[in-house]
């Protein structure tokens, strides 16, 4: 969890358990509240709108329990994807300044990332390698491209190869930022 300013931390990645979330009505008038046109991720560009006029802060003791179950939102990992990607659109149209450019595309990345794994677990290599490759046009990154590379040129074998050798080889580092 994050304190303070987390507006470009949001992009990159939406940390914030809907349930536990805590908000002074005058700042949910002030934004609007949530957006109709989201069906899944409504939270998720509230935080946001929020987070660009306030700092938030956290408990850091467990509060509440989530029931997990067959029929969670959550569980629909491509709609959930394009929906928050869709959000990312509504934002760059909003404002297209530099200021937090590079924060949107890396929450693209990591997201289109997401996507290619849920792809590469149900099977579907074909789409894995796209998702991964357009996961590229938003930034470079060391993460991005050496999924990319491997999947696309050596197979799943590789992929998954590359993948525990990387958790493995930054065990070894606690301050490396994974990107």
């Amino acid at each position: 969890m994050f304190r303070g300013e987390v507006f470009e931390k949001l992009f990159i990645r939406n940390f914030l358990p809907f349930v536990t979330i805590v908000v002074k009505k005058e700042l949910l008038e002030l934004v609007n509240g949530f957006n109709s046109d989201l069906h899944i991720i409504t939270d998720y560009d509230l935080y946001l709108k929020l987070a660009r006029l306030t700092k938030f802060d956290f408990v850091p003791e467990p509060l509440a329990k989530y029931r997990v179950h067959s029929g969670n939102e959550s569980k629909k990992v491509v709609l959930t994807i394009e929906e928050i990607l869709k959000v990312y659109d509504l934002w760059e149209k909003e404002d297209n300044s530099s200021e937090y450019k590079k924060a949107l595309n890396l929450g693209r990345q990591n997201y289109l990332i997401d996507l290619a794994t849920f792809y590469l677990n149900h099977g579907k290599v074909d789409e894995a390698v796209f998702q991964l490759k357009k996961s590229l046009d938003y930034t470079f990154t060391a993460r991005a491209f050496v999924k990319y590379a491997s999947l696309k040129y050596f197979g799943t074998g590789c992929y998954n190869f590359a993948a525990k050798l990387r958790k493995k080889f930054l065990k070894g580092f606690p301050n490396y930022e994974d990107s």
